[in-house]
C-alpha cells in the first residue's frame, strides 16, 4: 500500500522548513522551521530530519539554488548521443563544472508532428541542476545520516502540480517512469571504506584469475603468448584514450573560459546570476478556504465578531463561525492556531485585521478544538 504521507524539506535562502504532507487531504504535520547558513547547514538539516521521523525525504529548492533551462534537441539521436548534446549545450549556459549525476533532463512534449502534419526535426527538453555547492552540502548530510532522498526539485517545477510547491513536490509521482519522462536528481550515499576495500579486493581477484596463463606443453622457445600480446595492445589503447580525453577536457575548459571572458557572461542567462523571486512559506499561495476558523467577540460590543468574519472571508477564509468569548473588554485581538499551521497563515490573518484592530504579534497554540484557528476579538484602534 502506497504511503500517502510524504516528508518534505524546503531549502529557502535563510531557513529550512520541514513538514509531512498528507497527499489525500493536503494537511501538514510535524512542521519545523530552522535558520541556516553555510556553516550550520548540516546541523540544521539533521535537526529537521530527526523531527520528521521519516527514512525518505523529498527536497524542495528555492529557485535561486537551481538552474532550470529549456533547450531544443535534434530528433533521431540515441540516448547516449542526446545526453552528450544536452551536456554541451548546458556547459555554455551554466557557469559551473557539473558532473553527469549533477543534472537531468526530460522531454516536454512527446508529439513530434507539427500542425501541418510534418514531423518536427527538433524537440523541447527541460534541464534541471541544483547549484553545485548546495548539492555537495546535501551529499554530506546524506552520507552522515543515511537518509534516502527520493527527489530534488525546484519551486518552479513543483508549482506545476499545485500552487503550493510543498504540496506540489509531495504529489510528484513520476519517479519510476522512463528516463525521458522523469526529471529528478538522485543523491545517494558514498561507498564506505570497508565496502570499497571489498570491491577492490574482489576486482583484484578477478583480474588475477583472468591473467593466469595456461602453460604450453609444446616446446616452442621464446614464443610470447597471444594473451600477453593482446594485453599490451589494450594497455596502449587505454593510455592513448586517456591522453586524448585529457586533451579534450583541457581544450573544452580553455575555450569556455575564453567565451565567458568575451561575452562577459550575460547575467539573465542563469538563475544564479539573476535570481528570480521565489515564494517563502509566508509568501506561498495557500488555500485558506480549507481552514476552520472560530471568531469570538471579546469586546462586549455587539456585531464585532461578525465584522471580523467578513474581513477574514474577504482574505480567502470561507469556513468562519462566530460566537461570544467568555471574557469581555479585551484590548488586543488574540490569535490561537494549531501547531501544524504554517506561519504564513497567521500572517494572512494579521494582514486582514491589523488596519482596524490591535493584533497581538505572537500567536498562541490551540490545543483541543474542532477549529484550526481561533480569534478572540479585541477593541478597535
Amino acid at each position: 500500500m502506497i504511503n500517502p504521507k510524504k516528508a518534505i524539506i524546503f531549502i529557502d535562502k535563510q531557513k529550512l522548513v520541514g513538514v509531512v504532507v498528507n497527499c489525500r487531504n493536503y494537511k501538514f504535520s510535524n512542521t519545523i522551521e530552522v535558520g541556516w547558513d553555510e556553516n550550520t547547514f548540516e546541523i540544521s538539516l539533521a535537526k529537521i530530519i530527526e523531527k520528521l521521523k521519516s527514512k525518505k525525504v523529498r527536497i524542495l529548492l528555492n529557485d535561486v539554488f537551481s538552474y532550470v533551462i529549456r533547450l531544443k534537441v535534434p530528433v533521431g539521436m540515441n540516448k547516449a548521443e542526446e545526453r552528450i548534446f544536452v551536456s554541451g549545450e548546458i556547459s555554455e549556459k551554466i557557469p559551473e563544472f557539473l558532473n553527469d549525476r549533477d543534472w537531468d533532463y526530460k522531454e516536454i512534449n512527446f508529439n513530434m508532428t507539427s500542425k501541418s502534419g510534418v514531423e518536427e526535426s527538433v524537440k523541447d527538453v527541460l534541464v534541471f541542476s541544483p547549484v553545485k555547492y548546495l548539492l555537495d552540502l546535501l551529499s554530506k548530510v546524506v552520507n552522515k545520516t543515511g537518509i534516502e532522498v527520493e527527489a530534488v526539485e525546484p519551486v518552479e517545477i513543483a508549482i506545476t502540480r499545485n500552487s503550493n510547491p510543498i504540496i506540489g513536490l509531495a504529489l510528484k509521482d513520476d519517479l519510476n517512469r522512463e528516463d525521458k519522462e522523469e526529471l529528478n536528481i538522485y543523491i545517494t550515499r558514498s561507498k564506505k571504506e570497508p565496502e570499497l576495500k571489498e570491491i577492490i579486493k574482489s576486482e583484484n581477484s578477478e583480474l588475477q584469475t583472468d591473467s593466469v596463463i595456461v602453460p604450453n606443453t609444446e616446446s616452442k622457445p621464446e614464443v610470447v603468448p597471444k594473451k600477453n600480446h593482446n594485453l599490451i595492445i589494450l594497455i596502449i589503447l587505454v593510455v592513448f584514450a586517456l591522453v586524448s580525453a585529457l586533451a579534450g577536457i583541457y581544450l573544452f575548459i580553455f575555450n569556455n573560459r575564453n567565451k565567458l571572458t568575451e561575452t562577459q557572461i550575460i547575467q539573465t542567462s542563469t538563475p544564479a546570476q539573476s535570481p528570480t523571486s521565489s515564494p517563502t512559506p509566508s509568501e506561498m499561495q495557500v488555500d485558506l478556504s480549507v481552514y476552520k476558523v472560530e471568531v469570538l467577540n471579546g469586546t462586549g460590543v455587539s456585531g464585532e465578531a461578525a465584522y471580523v468574519a467578513q474581513l477574514l472571508q474577504g482574505a480567502g477564509f470561507e469556513n468562519v463561525k462566530t460566537a461570544d468569548a467568555s471574557s469581555k473588554g479585551n484590548k488586543k485581538t488574540q490569535i490561537e492556531v494549531k501547531q501544524e499551521i504554517l506561519s504564513g497563515i497567521v500572517d494572512a490573518i494579521v494582514g486582514a485585521l491589523s488596519s482596524e484592530f490591535d493584533v497581538a504579534t505572537q500567536s498562541a497554540v490551540l490545543k483541543v478544538s474542532e477549529f484550526d484557528i481561533r480569534i478572540i476579538v479585541g477593541s478597535r484602534k
